[in-house]
């Protein structure tokens, strides 16, 4: 079973972040789906995406009357910005080479340097282009985020606990919040957040 496409690491990582025995298959299953819940938990708490897709996407959104705008999804990928247009009525226009313009690829950030605005109106922008990694240069913090929660949710499972707080073994009571601790993963999560500008 192969993992979401927006999934921030492989079963094989995950596998080697558990400590899973080489070969064992027996969980892949439960494996997988615990990286694709924690992959898309960690892109609702962060309000992007990550991985870079296969086609260049349209982001429409409504200028802010300075010339600095964000993108929702960084890095941007280098050499993928191919259009940047703004509407008028219905109409949509592709700005002119006459337009200067430079990207902050890392950031997600495009910004005109000849004066120019992204003028404020209703979804009246539009810009084509790439953002992300590949799965295999996710950054590490990243990648070990998603495996701790992905290894929690799993831990859940196995365990029998989902939706318990104690759980006794003879004379000793084991006591644990999944609750706090998935908050905690999420927390740290802080400089992969979307940039609202």
């Amino acid at each position: 079973m192969a993992v979401a496409a927006n999934a921030l690491l492989t079963l094989v990582e995950f596998n080697g972040f558990i400590d899973n025995a080489v070969g064992e298959t027996s969980k892949d299953t439960l494996n997988t789906k615990c990286i694709d819940a924690a992959s898309q938990d960690i892109e609702t708490e962060c309000g992007r995406m990550f991985i870079t897709p296969s086609a260049a996407i349209q982001e429409i959104f409504s200028g802010n009357g300075t010339y600095s705008q964000y993108l929702k999804n960084r890095p941007i990928v280098a050499a993928s910005l191919t259009d940047i247009s703004y509407r008028i009525g219905q109409t949509w226009t592709t700005i002119t080479s006459s337009w200067n313009y430079t990207t902050d690829l890392t950031a997600g950030r495009v910004y005109f340097t000849d004066g120019n605005l992204w003028t404020p109106g209703d979804d009246n922008w539009r810009v084509t282009y790439k953002y992300g990694w590949a799965v295999a240069s996710v950054p590490g913090d990243l990648k070990m985020l998603c495996a701790r929660l992905a290894a929690l949710y799993k831990a859940q499972f196995e365990g029998h606990l989902h939706g318990e707080a104690n759980k006794a073994f003879g004379d000793t009571i084991l006591t644990f919040n999944f609750e706090a601790e998935r908050s905690a993963i999420l927390r740290e999560l802080i400089k992969y957040k979307r940039i609202v500008a």
